[in-house]
């Protein structure tokens, strides 16, 4: 506890969250950050905002305040990184594929829960549930042209830098002169 000085007195206050540092907080600092919270060189603090806009652009007009698209929009990164890892590629073409995919994953998902909640019986479930197939057959076609991408892409030998043989071949001679 703490005190203030507030109109003209002494009094106890709480510490506020804002005088409070983030180490103090957590225990930890960020590792983005030093000692006095600035960011450092090389930090990491902006990874993945590039994508959270596109994901949010696609979805339309009001996507970001919404919590329902908030949810939808931190499960296809999730899911969009997963299939990132497992494909070992990152390649534009595989990432936009693997985005798209992700997207139509999530999106099948919520509209079979959506059935579900609708009655599976009634007219709006069984439209939800059509939605739902439609969308997990997209997300399949796209699985199938991600991974087919990713091998293709993977496979392909990366361009020859003409001027780094040389110096490695220049490197490797020195060696050999040495005794």
């Amino acid at each position: 506890m703490s005190l203030v000085h507030e109109k003209g007195r002494l009094r106890p206050q709480p510490p506020r969250l804002k005088n409070v540092s983030r180490a103090e907080r957590s225990g930890e600092r960020s590792r983005n950050q030093d000692a006095a919270g600035r960011f450092v060189a090389g930090n990491d603090a902006p990874k993945g905002r590039a994508v959270k806009r596109i994901i949010r652009r696609y979805l339309g007009e009001g996507a970001a305040s919404s919590e329902q698209v908030a949810a939808l929009t931190s499960d296809t990164l999730a899911l969009f990184k997963a299939f990132r890892r497992a494909l070992g590629c990152d390649a534009p073409q595989v990432q936009d594929t693997v985005a798209r995919r992700a997207r139509w994953g999530v999106l099948s998902a919520w509209y079979a829960l959506r059935a579900a909640e609708l009655g599976l019986g009634t007219e709006e479930g069984m439209a939800a549930i059509d939605m739902a197939l439609k969308l997990d057959a997209r997300a399949e076609r796209l699985d199938v042209t991600a991974l087919d991408l990713a091998a293709r892409l993977r496979s392909a030998e990366p361009a020859k830098n003409p001027i780094l043989e040389a110096i490695e071949a220049a490197g490797e001679l020195n060696e050999e002169q040495e005794p």
